[in-house]
């Protein structure tokens, strides 16, 4: 999983380079256009930009103390898109809905009666059974 950093620098070389394409960007611009949504420094973003060649998400083309040559790859492009279509776990579907006007008390209760009546009724017949038999 990327962390905040990591996450906004990727997004912001796949909106500068979708296609692939090789692109200069330099430091201060990824510093300044990051640091808008998260808290970044230098070595911050020297580490988020090798977090990502290393997962193979982006290729460092070139690389001095003010620019970055980079271009995105295909593994970094279906990274991005997994984030922005991210979804919430298929497990919160189990959680109860607060809202709904039966609360989990009522639905308790209900549940708790049907099972001892047909306990009730169940009984009874096993005993009318027992006897003509």
């Amino acid at each position: 999983m990327l962390d905040k950093q990591t996450a906004a620098m990727l997004k912001l070389i796949l909106e500068a380079s979708p296609d692939g394409e090789s692109i200069v960007i330099e430091k201060k611009d990824l510093l300044e256009k990051i640091g808008q949504s998260v808290e970044i420094d230098p070595d911050a973003l020297k580490e988020a930009a090798e977090r990502l060649s290393i997962a193979g998400f982006i290729n460092i083309v070139y690389q001095d103390d003010e620019v970055y040559g980079i271009a995105s790859l295909a593994k970094g492009r279906a990274a991005a898109e997994k984030l922005v279509n991210a979804k919430k776990p298929e497990l919160d579907i189990f959680k109860p809905d607060f809202g709904s006007p039966i609360s989990l008390n009522k639905i308790f209760q209900y549940a708790f009666m049907g099972a001892l009546a047909g306990g009730i009724i169940a009984g009874a017949i096993l005993g009318i059974l027992a006897k003509l038999i």
